[in-house]
């Protein structure tokens, strides 16, 4: 009798376990992929101008490059690496630089602060 009871739960575990699935796969489908983002951003900073660098990220996922000042939003239909921004008003300025892949999804930003009042030595 033991053996038919063990036999029994046994199998009831193994059916319980097998809807177990059922809790995470509709997070499973339609996940968002992000563009990749961009890296290494530096500056060269001078009177009323910034001068932006930074490395693409690899593969061809990304398809644009978007700069954001803040006043100002920059988009290119190709993959530069560097961008010079001139005639700017001598304030503080969060600049972000973004990839665009060809969904028109955006990737995380990266940041870097300026200010185009001083030259950077």
């Amino acid at each position: 009798m033991k053996n038919w009871m063990l036999l029994l739960l046994l199998s009831i575990a193994v059916v319980a376990c097998d809807s177990m699935d059922d809790n995470y796969k509709e997070y499973l489908e339609n996940v968002r992929q992000y563009s990749p983002k961009i890296s290494n951003l530096t500056k060269v900073e001078s009177i009323r101008t910034i001068e932006l660098n930074w490395d693409n990220p690899p593969g061809d996922l990304a398809q644009k490059i978007k700069i954001d000042t803040g006043d100002t939003t920059y988009v290119f239909d190709e993959m530069i690496n560097h961008y010079k921004l001139e005639n700017l008003e001598i304030k503080g300025y969060l600049i972000s630089v973004f990839t665009i892949d060809k969904y028109g999804n955006l990737s995380v930003p990266e940041s870097i602060p300026a200010f185009p009042g001083t030259p950077t030595n």
